[in-house]
């Protein structure tokens, strides 16, 4: 998975420049890439839960498994709301719950599904992220509704990924 992510931080650099420069053929290269990439990481999603229920099996029969961390980066779903569309903001509660979000006011790096990245910081004080045009962007940029699922998910340390859910 370490290959993976750091192939992936790779592509979303290339994004970043290929962005920067118009270059939409390479542009839509890399999306492919990352549209792989995203599937190979809902595989790994996939084979960590049942790596999860195994163990659950093995502590039903009293035995103790080990428990190792996890290589696969750590994720939260939840439902976009009709006021965060409205005021292009991010509710981040879930996240901050999973302890997937510094709250410490650093800010911190996001890549987002439609090839953006950006450093935002949290707003304590109503749990959201306040870069509004990014967010603006990549609600229009994945046609992002109220009720839509979006994903979260740690890639780094300070480095997260905002995807809308498959």
């Amino acid at each position: 998975m370490k290959k993976l992510h750091e192939f992936e931080e790779t592509v979303w650099r290339l994004v970043t420049e290929a962005t920067e420069k118009r270059d939409s053929a390479n542009l839509r290269q890399l999306t492919n890439m990352l549209d792989e990439v995203k599937g190979l990481k809902l595989k790994a999603r996939k084979i960590e839960n049942v790596v999860d229920k195994l163990r659950q099996k093995i502590g039903n029969t009293g035995m103790t498994a080990p428990r190792v961390e996890s290589a696969c980066p750590r994720s939260v779903a939840w439902q976009v709301s009709a006021v965060d569309i409205t005021h292009d903001a991010l509710s981040v509660e879930k996240a901050m719950n999973a302890g997937l979000i510094p709250q410490d006011g650093s800010g911190f790096l996001v890549q987002t599904s439609c090839g953006q990245v950006f450093r935002t910081y949290l707003d304590t004080s109503e749990k959201k992220l306040r870069e509004q045009g990014k967010i603006r962007e990549f609600y229009r940029g994945e046609g992002i509704s109220p009720g839509t699922r979006v994903v979260w998910t740690q890639i780094g340390p300070n480095k997260y990924s905002l995807e809308k859910a498959a």
